[in-house]
């Protein structure tokens, strides 16, 4: 069963990836912390403070980045067709056909 996925709405896939970035900036950030730490100098507080702007930067870029990614997006899929894929049915309790 082939599908075409014709256009993406930029702003929910904006906000998932988004969190997405934020929570991936937040671990970075932790990562970095303890291995400087964990290192023989000591950190300055530009450092320290650009750790805590990390993951908010991920985030706001990433916002920005899939919301023009979804503009150029939906416009090409207008022009050439969007990503076609294909689907299988699969066997779960949420669809309604399945039969144990």
């Amino acid at each position: 069963m082939e599908h075409e996925m014709n256009s993406i709405n930029p702003k929910p896939a904006a906000k998932v990836l988004a969190v997405t970035l934020l929570l991936l900036g937040i671990i970075a950030a932790i990562v970095i912390s303890l291995l400087a730490w964990l290192s023989p100098g000591v950190v300055s507080q530009p450092a320290l403070r650009s750790l805590l702007l990390q993951p908010l930067l991920f985030a706001l870029v990433g916002y920005v980045a899939i919301r023009l990614f979804c503009a150029i997006y939906n416009r090409l899929a207008d022009r050439w067709g969007g990503i076609r894929f294909d689907l299988k049915e699969i066997h779960s309790p949420l669809n309604p056909k399945w039969k144990p």
